[in-house]
């Protein structure tokens, strides 16, 4: 469920050397805007990212959908300064038909395209939930880069009651910009994945969401476990997340590691971080982060122990972390995905 409008009067300046000025806090602080310009000014000031287009969210009258306003402003999108003169609106409609952990994303939806056809820039929103990192309708990292709001509600007896923005989140991580194919395991397969020193099976039901998860069933070994080979950009710093419970084996220790290179390639490679804990009957989040190094990066999820039997697994992810911008007018959380506007 997504719902997005395309606000209008508003003014795309694409030309290299178009002479636009933009305006600082300062009336001594001005800069002719271009592509070129954008490029060094994306990097430098939250003002440089965006500018006003406040958003507020309020619950509709019939309990059930979701009122959200928009202001005025400008923005930098994808090297393009972007002016919107008037205030946009939009109708997220049946929110209540969910649950009070969903969450409200507000967000640009823009690529620039070099073509003489009309190129414009819409702003949507849809619910998105934390635990799954998975919106209502799927996720296009290549055009929704900028997250405007984040809003909290409370859902009681299937109406919606309250709204509030959510300046908790430090960056998102959703499902599109997962590195890790098949973390979730809705194939009911292990496609994408090896094993290590035991066999991999999926269950179809009782995972984080009762949705399907990995067995790991040890063959042999004081580890056994399962890796997939991801491409990283160097120098970039990357989460990866992943869920534990125990299995046959009981309650027994585990870990996670991110290792340099390709493991079918070099077994040996350097470990970039480790992430260790005990198992338990209850789904547990872990959570790690590294800087890659290479081009490639291993990911490996281990059983960290000799006891025969099984360790179970699920939600797998890895993103390269995105950059928080807050708003100078009131505050509210911008997130730009990979920080790069």
């Amino acid at each position: 469920m997504a719902v997005s409008v395309t606000p209008s009067p508003q003014f795309r300046y694409l030309e290299p050397y178009k002479n636009r000025v933009f305006q600082y806090d300062t009336p001594n602080s001005n800069l002719f805007l271009s592509q070129y310009a954008n490029n060094l000014l994306r990097v430098v000031g939250n003002d440089c990212v965006v500018r006003g287009l406040n958003v507020t969210a309020t619950p509709h009258a019939n309990e059930q959908d979701l009122i959200i306003s928009i202001t005025a402003g400008s923005l930098i999108h994808d090297l393009t300064y972007i002016e919107i003169n008037s205030a946009t609106e939009l109708v997220l409609e049946n929110v209540a038909n969910y649950t009070s952990t969903m969450k409200v994303l507000v967000y640009t939806n823009f690529k620039y395209v070099n073509s003489i056809y009309e190129n414009n820039l819409s702003i949507a929103a849809t619910l998105y939930n934390p635990i799954t990192q998975k919106t209502v309708t799927p996720w296009d990292s290549n055009r929704y880069r900028v997250v405007l709001a984040i809003f909290d509600l409370t859902i009681v007896d299937g109406k919606l009651t309250n709204v509030a923005i959510n300046t908790d989140i430090d960056f998102l991580e959703i499902d599109d910009m997962n590195e890790i194919q098949n973390g979730s395991f809705t194939s009911l397969t292990t496609e994408f994945w090896s094993p290590i020193d035991a066999t991999l099976s999926v269950s179809e039901t009782g995972g984080v969401e009762d949705s399907p998860y990995v067995i790991v069933n040890r063959t042999t070994g004081s580890e056994q476990g399962l890796y997939q080979v991801i491409s990283t950009n160097i120098g970039t710093t990357y989460k990866f997340n992943f869920w534990v419970k125990t299995g046959s084996a009981g309650d027994g220790d585990f870990s996670a590691k991110a290792m340099n290179g390709d493991y079918n390639v070099d077994p040996l490679g350097s470990v970039l971080t480790t992430v260790s804990g005990t198992s338990t009957s209850t789904w547990t989040k872990y959570t790690g982060k590294f800087i890659a190094t290479s081009t490639k990066t291993t990911l490996i999820i281990l059983k960290s122990n000799n006891t025969s039997g099984t360790m179970l697994f699920d939600e797998i992810s890895c993103f390269a972390v995105t950059t928080n911008r807050k708003q100078t007018d009131t505050g509210l959380i911008n997130i730009v995905d990979g920080g790069i506007l």
